[in-house]
């Protein structure tokens, strides 16, 4: 009998010691450490925080991985990224340059710090320049590649006109040109992070040669002044004027003929085809007198007191005796007083 319950408790130690072995196999198996990471991440920060729109890594393969900054605190994280060396790029929003790369290292189980990427923003330039004479042209237009269009009004006394803050690129600078002057060709100006000023200097704006403004002048003792100008002035060969006074159907025309290159000085009328003046009288349209300094030597002169060929302007005063003849009779009309101060 006693032989039997020690068998059995034999029998039963081993089963427990068996059962303790299973139970503490099993608890070694569910406290396993875990698996180390195979994987860590970049982070680091945009400043100003909207100045850039994507960051991206790109390893040494040639894979790229994307963020985007935070608007508002400019912070940027790239996760899950394999061990190794990247290239963080940084694409910039309108208005701010392109940051330079950098490479960071990216070791598995942890964050490697980009640190802080100041973004600068584009400058602005500006286009300069002035017009001769001020009232050459209503404005200036600059249009940019793209096509948009800017206005200055160049200043009425000096000229000067000016285009600031303007994005860098070429644009196409156009003068719109007041009443009695020529067309200008257009100009280019380009503005570059190197060259942020582009200075145009003084453009001539020249009058398209037909005379306007005042003339006045003194027959017998009567004085007209003109209400209608024609001709042409060219500073290399021509200064022909001439004025029309008209009165109901009576008119009276002024005519100065010079021929030649033209500056200040005095020029003698009647004694050379070249220099001549003509007083003409109408009525009804119909010529009732001419007098001419044609056949009259040394009958006056014009006296040219200013002359500036690139405002194109002149001022000037004259006085001759015309002669009329008629037949066997020869009349004479003194001009005395004569002045013009014209544009052309």
């Amino acid at each position: 009998m006693n032989s039997f319950i020690r068998t059995a408790q034999l029998a039963l130690t081993a089963a427990a010691a068996t059962l303790l072995f299973a139970t503490t196999s099993c608890s070694k198996k569910e406290d396993a450490a875990p698996a180390a990471p195979t994987t860590g991440s970049i982070e680091g920060t945009i400043t100003p925080a909207n100045s850039v729109t994507t960051v991206t890594a790109t390893n040494v393969g040639g894979l790229t991985f994307l963020a985007t900054p935070n608007t508002t605190s400019g912070v940027f994280t790239v996760p899950n990224l394999a061990p190794g060396a990247y290239v963080l790029s940084f694409a910039p929003r309108a208005g701010f340059q392109v940051a330079a790369a950098r490479t960071i290292s990216v070791v598995a189980g942890s964050t490697a710090q980009a640190g802080t990427v100041v973004v600068s923003p584009i400058p602005t330039g500006s286009i300069t320049g002035s017009i001769y004479p001020a009232d050459g042209a209503t404005r200036v237009e600059a249009t940019s590649a793209a096509g948009v269009t800017v206005s200055a009004v160049p200043d009425a006394t000096t000229g000067a006109f000016s285009f600031p803050n303007l994005e860098l690129g070429t644009y196409t600078v156009h003068f719109v040109v007041a009443n009695g002057f020529l067309q200008e060709p257009d100009q280019t100006a380009t503005l570059t992070l190197t060259a942020l000023t582009a200075a145009l200097g003084v453009t001539n704006i020249h009058g398209n040669g037909v005379p306007r403004g005042t003339m006045s002048w003194t027959v017998n003792g009567t004085t007209f002044t003109a209400t209608a100008l024609t001709g042409t002035v060219v500073a290399s060969n021509q200064f022909v004027v001439e004025g029309t006074s008209t009165s109901g159907t009576v008119s009276d025309k002024l005519t100065i003929a010079l021929y030649g290159s033209i500056s200040t000085g005095t020029y003698p009328l009647g004694s050379t085809p070249y220099y001549t003046a003509r007083y003409t009288h109408l009525v009804n349209g119909i010529v009732t007198a001419t007098y001419t300094t044609l056949t009259n030597a040394q009958a006056g002169i014009v006296n040219i007191a200013t002359f500036d060929r690139y405002a194109g302007a002149t001022t000037g005063t004259f006085g001759f005796v015309g002669v009329y003849p008629t037949g066997t009779v020869t009349t004479t009309a003194t001009i005395s007083n004569g002045s013009f101060s014209l544009r052309f």
